[in-house]
């Protein structure tokens, strides 16, 4: 059995996204660490936007400061999951304006009203 190699370079986004994070006091930098959770990050979760969830992240972390002691691995990969977790669930809402309502035929509840 092999294990994988990461030999392939992290793309511009996963750099970015990186280079946002490293910059947190308390974050332990290893190359071939964060190499591989950025590819991670982006493979697990492709519709979201790693670069600004760091920065969103970081934002965060500088309003909600904590005194106790902080895996920023772990919790920036939970910050991600739940970005992902909160954008399918917003995406799979329905949003219907009034106007489409009417179009569609639920004006009547209107009209109803009117003639009590």
């Amino acid at each position: 059995m092999t294990l994988p190699l990461f030999d392939e370079p992290m793309t511009p986004k996963q750099s970015e996204c990186l280079a946002e994070l490293v910059q947190l006091e308390g974050w332990k930098a290893d190359p071939v660490r964060d190499a591989g959770l950025m590819r991670d990050l982006t493979q697990l979760f492709p519709t979201v936007e790693i670069e600004r969830e760091a920065v969103n992240y970081r934002i965060w972390l500088r309003d909600h400061n904590s005194k106790k002691r902080v895996n920023h691995h772990r919790r920036f990969t939970n910050w991600v999951k739940k970005s992902y977790e909160w954008g399918n669930e917003r995406r799979s809402r329905s949003y219907r304006t009034h106007r489409q309502a009417e179009i569609e035929g639920h004006g009547e509840v209107v009209i109803a009203r009117e003639q009590w």
